[in-house]
Parts: structure tokens; C-alpha cells; sequence
């Protein structure tokens, strides 16, 4: 089997696990947005179970999760319990400031990662304070740095607004706490594939021959040792897009994060799970993007082989 078509039954796979526990993980809950919403406006027991048998509520799970599959073959991610709208509407209304979001998360994340890996690998005055930066990102939870962030910049400094969808200003918090985070992990890669770099031969060679240190860095340790980034920043760009979820909620901001929590809450089968397969469609695109590109940079992977 060729390395493409491995990776292509990978992301096949999961898609497939990520809409198969989105499928079985919700119905281990009681109840669901039909009996919710029903019972709510006081109908009775004979009209909740009329309107959850024409929805199909009612049918074995098996008969259910295979429709799930079939409409999804078709293009369709099904349609609301809660008001009728086609799920694929319902992403494509929240899509926009999601991908604001996270957009900006990834060049934050990206340029961050990419200077505190650097400067935490070579030994530089400012790499203890890199490496602490690196160390906080990654240990402190999203929601208290964003918490933080909120009460510093907004309540106390007042220099920006704490929540909103519209304008550059309302996005300028999500994205710089979203992008910290997500920059921990591309530092940690950065600097342990820098030193590892400028522990091989080649750069012992380089210098050996005489060249100035910042030449070796700048055309064989970098070079060389960021290759293998591009793989961590595919992946935290198909994380950030999917885990946007707390950021939009604290910042309450609209998006995909936020339509996917209020629809688990409200038990909404077809948007949780059609959402979910969308965003697990797209982390694995992303990781086909890291594969391929990774291929062109360096000629000694192919991904036929």
C-alpha cells in the first residue's frame, strides 16, 4: 500500500471514529431536543412520541447510525430537532468568525512558537524566559489564561472589549489567548528539533570549515530543523479550528465552538454529529496538507512509494 492511501484510509478512519462517538456518546444521555423541547410547552406523552417516531427517533440505533452514514454520502449532515434547518446551513452560518478565529490564532500561534522555540533552543540571554513562556502555555488551562486576559486588558486596563463577534477589536483578545496556547506546543517541537540540529554532524562540519555562527544557523540549523514544524502547526490548525469551543464561550463570541456546545446541551442529534464529522473532515484534510507539503520540502519523502 502506497503511503498516499494510507493516509487517506487514516483520515477515512478518523472521520469515521470521531462520527461514531459523536453518534453513541449522545445517546448514553436521557432523553432528547424533541422530548426537551416538548415537554417544555406541557404536550403530552402520545405527542412527544408521535413526533419523535415521524423523526425516526424512535428506530433501532443500528438503523439510525447506518442513515447517519447514508445521508452523510449523500452531502447531507441531516437536519435539527430543534427547528428544522439543515445542519449544513447551520455551519455555514457560524463558519465565518471561526475561521477569523482561528485564522488569527495560527499566525499568532505560528509566529510565537516558531520565536520561543528558537530562542529556548540556542542558548540565548532570553531563553530561560522563553522556556517559562513555553512551560505556561502549555500547563495553564485555556479558560484561566483567558479569564485573566479578560480581567487585565478589558476590566482593569480597559484597552479592549471582553466579548463580541464584530470587529477587529472584539477579536483581538480570543485570538491572542487561543494563539498562546496553541504556540506552546510548536515551541516545545521547535526547540527539541533545533537542538537536536545543531547536535549532528553536518553543523559540527559547518563549523569546523569556519563559517560564522550566524550563517550555520541561518542556512543549515533552521533549514533543517523546522522541517518537521510543519506538521505540528497542521495539526494545531485543525485543532484550533475544531477547539474553539471554551475561547467562543468565554469571549462569547458566535462560531462553530459555540453552536457545538449549545447543540450538546440541547441534545441536538443531527447538528452535534454533522457538525463533528465537519470538523473532523477538516483536521484530517489538514493532516494531508502537512503530509504533502512536507513531501515537497523535502525530496527524500514521497508520499507514493
Amino acid at each position: 500500500m502506497t503511503r498516499l492511501a494510507e493516509r487517506l484510509l487514516s483520515a477515512a478512519g478518523t472521520v469515521w471514529l470521531a462520527g461514531t462517538l459523536a453518534f453513541f456518546a449522545l445517546r448514553l444521555l436521557p432523553g432528547d431536543a424533541i422530548q426537551s423541547q416538548l415537554m417544555q410547552s406541557g404536550a403530552s406523552p402520545v405527542v412527544i412520541a408521535d413526533r419523535r417516531a415521524r423523526l425516526g427517533l424512535d428506530e433501532p440505533l443500528l438503523i439510525q447510525y447506518g442513515r447517519l452514514w447514508l445521508d452523510a454520502a449523500r452531502g447531507s449532515l441531516g437536519y435539527s430537532l430543534l427547528d428544522g434547518q439543515p445542519v449544513t446551513d447551520m455551519i455555514r452560518q457560524r463558519l465565518g468568525p471561526t475561521v477569523a478565529l482561528a485564522s488569527g490564532a495560527v499566525v499568532v500561534a505560528v509566529a510565537l512558537g516558531l520565536t520561543l522555540g528558537t530562542v529556548a533552543a540556542l542558548q540565548w540571554p532570553m531563553s530561560p524566559a522563553a522556556r517559562l513562556l513555553v512551560n505556561l502555555a502549555l500547563s495553564t488551562p485555556l479558560y484561566w489564561t483567558g479569564t485573566l486576559a479578560i480581567w487585565l486588558f478589558a476590566v482593569l486596563l480597559g484597552w479592549l472589549p471582553s466579548s463580541g463577534g464584530e470587529g477587529v477589536a472584539q477579536l483581538l483578545l480570543p485570538v491572542s489567548v487561543l494563539g498562546f496556547h496553541s504556540a506552546g506546543g510548536i515551541a516545545r517541537m521547535v526547540e527539541t528539533s533545533l537542538r537536536e540540529t545543531l547536535a549532528a554532524d553536518f553543523i559540527r562540519t559547518a563549523r569546523a570549515k569556519g563559517l560564522p555562527e550566524r550563517l550555520v544557523l541561518r542556512r543549515h540549523v533552521l533549514r533543517a530543523g523546522l522541517l518537521p514544524v510543519i506538521t505540528v502547526v497542521a495539526l494545531q490548525a485543525g485543532f484550533l479550528l475544531g477547539g474553539t469551543v471554551i475561547t467562543e464561550s468565554l469571549f462569547v463570541r458566535p462560531g462553530l465552538g459555540r453552536l457545538l456546545l449549545d447543540s450538546t446541551l440541547q441534545q441536538d442529534y443531527p447538528a452535534v454529529q454533522g457538525i463533528t464529522l465537519f470538523l473532523a473532515m477538516v483536521y484530517a484534510g489538514f493532516n494531508l496538507l502537512a503530509d504533502a507539503l512536507y513531501a515537497w520540502l523535502d525530496p527524500r519523502v514521497a508520499l507514493a512509494a
